[in-house]
């Protein structure tokens, strides 16, 4: 967990946030708890239950580590593209996309932040 979230805060370090720092991506994870248990325990598995489906607590367990890993995933992808769109502007010098998704060539040093989120 701590892994993840290392990486997510590091990745959002690289993304343009528009003056959010990038460290409340840490309270990402526990405002998505406050939010969703409710959703989950008042529709989703009510009406799972309705429909024959009984989410027992390994299932339940199961789906969220499947949610998660897709989100890694995602984040993965994600990775993927500030690589090439960012990085690959650095070091190629090319600007065709440089100027809607990157800040850099600045005469002191390069900065490599991306709009992508």
């Amino acid at each position: 967990m701590a892994q993840m979230t290392n990486n997510l805060t590091s990745q959002a370090a690289t993304m343009v946030t528009n003056g959010v720092p990038n460290d409340v991506i840490n309270n990402l994870d526990p405002l998505a708890l406050i939010i969703f248990i409710p959703i989950f325990d008042l529709f989703l598995y009510p009406g799972l239950r309705r429909i024959g489906i009984n989410p027992t607590p390994v299932k339940k367990i199961t789906g969220g580590f499947i949610i998660g890993s897709l989100a890694m995933v995602w984040a993965t992808v994600v990775q993927h593209y500030i690589y090439q769109v960012c990085l690959g502007t650095f070091f190629n010098g090319v600007t065709m996309l440089a100027d809607s998704l990157c800040f850099h060539f600045r005469p002191t040093h390069v900065e490599t932040k991306c709009l992508l989120a």
